[in-house]
């Protein structure tokens, strides 16, 4: 019976979602939030595996993480090699990656490269250390996570917000590929699905490891923009950009003098006209109605 919640990676708007969901439907619980600079939280480093320990207890619990999934696995691995009579009593671990791992597996910049060998070398260092072990592991790669538009540590949306408020017009190619935006309350109401599932005892140790999941709607790169250009307040700069299209073999063209000077800004360019979606929609998993991109918050929390 699960007793212990242990979440990594609480202050992140999916851990405090996450969180603060468990507590409303399983008000007996003990939730133990990490941060590493958070005072409202225990203080915990997971890249310290030598210096920080659980002291909480770890029978009957479940971790959960949001951070990076490389720092998780380290501190795994050294913690069951160091003390696998406390670890090995764990019931499950949900751990979240990045479709990443699939989408830039092909990339040819250093960068990306080296992010995919970080992902799916984490990966199989989870799957190693639990295969004889009576714990569930579940392996959640999002894609495309953001927040709400004000949130400014969101990469993703800000990103696209920073450009078309610089501006005054962007070329864009006339056919993008396809994504599929996941709002960070989305992810966590997916991974808390798993954690009730665990904590319900409705999975066993045969279950799948992993789930590639994304938004409940698949839309071209080009909308993604348009929306969010949409909903930014009225007198926001970002409104006045002009989105002008253009073939896409000319966008190749314009972009293709970055391949000398910035691999990784021409790839990511390159990925405008790819797809990258097609993953699991969330709504899917939590047995939910779709909602549109960009999701409102008050649609999330139900």
């Amino acid at each position: 019976m699960v007793k212990n919640i242990h979440i990594f990676g609480i202050t992140t708007a999916s851990g405090k979602a996450f969180a603060s969901k468990l507590k409303k439907h399983f008000n007996d619980l003990n939730i133990f939030g990490y941060s590493r600079s958070s005072s409202s939280y225990i203080k915990f480093d997971l890249k310290k595996p030598n210096i920080y320990s659980l002291n909480n207890p770890l029978d009957s619990s479940i971790l959960i993480s949001f951070g990076p999934i490389w720092h998780l696995s380290k501190f795994l691995k050294y913690n069951l090699q160091n003390n696998p009579n406390e670890f090995g009593k764990i019931l499950g671990v949900i751990a979240t990656s990045s479709t990443s791992v699939l989408t830039k597996r092909f990339a040819f910049n250093k960068f990306d490269k080296n992010l995919t060998c970080k992902l799916r070398e984490a990966e199989k260092t989870l799957i190693e250390i639990f295969k004889d072990k009576q714990t569930n592991l579940k392996i959640i790669r999002p894609t495309m996570i953001y927040d709400d538009f004000k949130n400014k540590s969101d990469q993703n949306i800000n990103e696209i917000i920073e450009i078309i408020s610089f501006l005054p017009f962007i070329l864009f190619p006339c056919s993008s590929g396809k994504r599929q935006p996941i709002h960070a309350i989305q992810l966590a109401n997916v991974a808390s699905k798993f954690a009730e599932d665990l904590i319900l005892r409705k999975v066993g140790n045969e279950s799948e490891i992993f789930l590639n999941v994304g938004g409940d709607e698949e839309i071209s790169y080009l909308e993604v923009i348009k929306r969010i250009q949409f909903n930014l307040p009225k007198n926001h700069r970002g409104k006045k950009c002009k989105i002008i299209e253009i073939p896409n073999r000319l966008f190749n063209f314009l972009i293709s003098p970055l391949i000398l000077m910035n691999q990784k800004s021409f790839e990511s360019f390159l990925r405008i006209s790819a797809n990258l979606s097609g993953f699991v929609p969330s709504c899917k998993i939590i047995n939910s109605k779709p909602i549109s991109f960009p999701y409102k918050t008050n649609d999330l929390n139900s």
